[in-house]
């Protein structure tokens, strides 16, 4: 299941202490780190439009290379809080309508030239105008250079949470502005200030970057960063033949979200053949999103009926997850999570009662609908013991044919779907959820309000929407985890979602490489696990 994870954590998140799943493996006993070397890097997908970031739509392994090519303004640190990345300083005013963001000096793209305001204003500019990032930035009403190295962005109405939408679950990565310039190359000519520069890309083969060696990064012992020469990423959708690539020495690294595989390489870990790290930090929510806008989902009958036929136990045992179950989309332990929102547990008695209401509602004999998937096998076996579930009750689901995950995200962007198995909604801080749910947006470049196309559920709902609005704006803690436990009850109460569980992202290694978890950060802050698929390849190295 393929999530987008736009969004974000804000600096209001406090401080939340990381419980995830630490490195097992050769890794916690590295030495220090060699500089040099080369690895494969295994990721689940390609990314086929490009990295053209502010119109990109980056797939779990977009990211990855994203993060390998471009930094961030912010960056999470292990408590949750975001702090200064490219940034030196980050200060807002006292109703939080205004930013003043500080860059550090010195700093140049791979094409030598300097990172500055010009450059950052470009770019912010360029991220308020894209079709999708048009939506998460359209409360920025103003970005102007103060001098060479200030920037002032100006907001529609307080924002609290500004800081997280620097980072974008790492996709929100300052280009060059030669790359920006030129719209006809944009998404190929990748020049960032990351630790790699590009070197070729071949789709669906491979990507391979080369170290910037005028990095501006050292660790906390002097060295230059990164220490890896060279990285090369190959996609392989197929879950096992990733594992199997790992474990047959034709890649070095690779990510998976499987629970069955992610069993096995926890064995193969305490065996010493692996290093492995896991996280489910903030975690996303594996789920099944229907489309509200669209028969037969615009009824709520429809969706409570299959939500009342859904047995989410027997489906995570049936695919080996290896995480809790959730019936909301926040995460334990981050805003917005409450221990019981009311969701619909399998009861196949309301399943038909809500079953009929929805067939009368509908004028039709029977519930039939489509399913959209991916072509990895645990995710066809999902689809498939869904299926099943749902004739028990004598709703009648079929299977679309599966499309590539490279494509994937057009499925939902087109919102042809009517039910689609999905990965989303790392619980961060909760505003970052605005764009998914509020169900309308400022038009880029312009006043007019229109439908949210980052809202593929086509939610319109208007408790929702006023908790957003307010959630956006409240600095009180307390009173922004009111609200937003508000909103997973109103989910609970409509089932928008058939909510699935929390997603375990798992990082595994051969034994030669090290440094899963990255370096500390420039302030010295640790860095703390990956967020979803973001793991960093600046603090990679491998023995020799």
């Amino acid at each position: 299941m393929l999530g987008i994870t736009l969004v974000l954590c804000a600096g209001a998140c406090g401080d939340r202490s990381d419980h995830s799943a630490q490195p097992v493996g050769s890794d916690r006993k590295a030495s220090s780190p060699v500089e040099g070397g080369s690895i494969t890097y295994g990721i689940e997908s390609e990314t086929t439009g490009g990295w053209c970031l502010p119109s990109a739509q980056l797939a779990a392994g977009g990211t990855e290379i994203a993060q390998a090519l471009y930094d961030t303004l912010t960056v999470p640190n292990a408590e949750g809080r975001f702090v200064p990345y490219l940034a030196r300083s980050i200060n807002h005013n006292q109703d939080y309508s205004q930013w003043t963001i500080v860059l550090r000096d010195g700093i140049t793209f791979h094409d030598g030239e300097p990172l500055n305001a010009a450059a950052v204003v470009q770019n912010l500019d360029a991220y308020r105008a894209g079709p999708l990032w048009g939506v998460v930035f359209a409360d920025i009403s103003d970005v102007q250079p103060v001098d060479n190295l200030t920037v002032l962005v100006t907001t529609r109405v307080p924002w609290v949470a500004f800081p997280a939408f620097l980072w974008g679950a790492g996709r929100v990565g300052i280009a060059a502005p030669a790359q920006l310039d030129d719209a006809a190359t944009c998404a190929t000519n990748l020049i960032g200030t990351g630790p790699f520069s590009l070197k070729s890309w071949v789709p669906n083969d491979s990507l391979v970057v080369t170290k910037n060696t005028r990095y501006w990064q050292r660790d906390r012992s002097g060295k230059a960063l990164p220490y890896l020469d060279e990285i090369t990423f190959r996609p392989e959708e197929d879950t096992s033949q990733r594992v199997n690539g790992l474990k047959g020495g034709d890649l070095d690294l690779i990510h998976v979200t499987d629970g069955q595989q992610i069993a096995g390489l926890r064995n193969d870990a305490q065996a010493g053949l692996v290093n492995l790290l896991e996280s489910q930090r903030d975690a996303e929510v594996g789920h099944t999103m229907l489309n509200a806008g669209k028969p037969p989902f615009d009824h709520r009958s429809c969706r409570l009926a299959v939500a009342y036929a859904t047995d989410t136990e027997a489906l995570r045992e049936s695919t080996g997850a290896v995480t809790q179950i959730a019936a909301q989309p926040f995460a334990p332990k981050t805003p917005g999570y409450q221990r019981n929102p009311g969701y619909p547990s399998y009861k196949p008695d309301d399943a038909k009662r809500f079953l009929t209401q929805c067939t009368s509602e509908l004028g039709v004999d029977e519930l039939r609908f489509t399913l959209d998937s991916t072509s990895d096998p645990p995710v066809q076996a999902l689809a498939n013991a869904m299926r099943d579930q749902m004739s028990k009750v004598g709703i009648r689901l079929e299977l679309a044919p599966p499309t590539a995950q490279s494509r994937y995200i057009d499925v939902a962007v087109a919102g042809q779907f009517q039910a689609i198995l999905w990965r989303n909604f790392p619980s961060t801080d909760p505003d970052t959820m605005y764009p998914w749910w509020h169900s309308t947006a400022v038009q880029p470049g312009a006043d007019a309000t229109v439908r949210n196309p980052v809202n593929f559920s086509s939610i319109s709902d208007p408790v929702i929407d006023h908790d957003l609005e307010l959630g956006r704006s409240e600095p009180d803690p307390a009173r922004r985890k009111l609200l937003y436990q508000d909103i997973g009850r109103q989910f609970a109460r409509e089932a928008y979602n058939l909510w699935g569980w929390y997603v375990d992202w798992a990082f595994a290694a051969t034994p030669r490489v090290n440094g899963l978890q990255g370096v500390d950060l420039p302030n010295g802050d640790h860095r703390g696990l990956p967020i979803t698929s973001v793991q960093p390849v600046l603090g990679l190295s491998v023995r020799r």
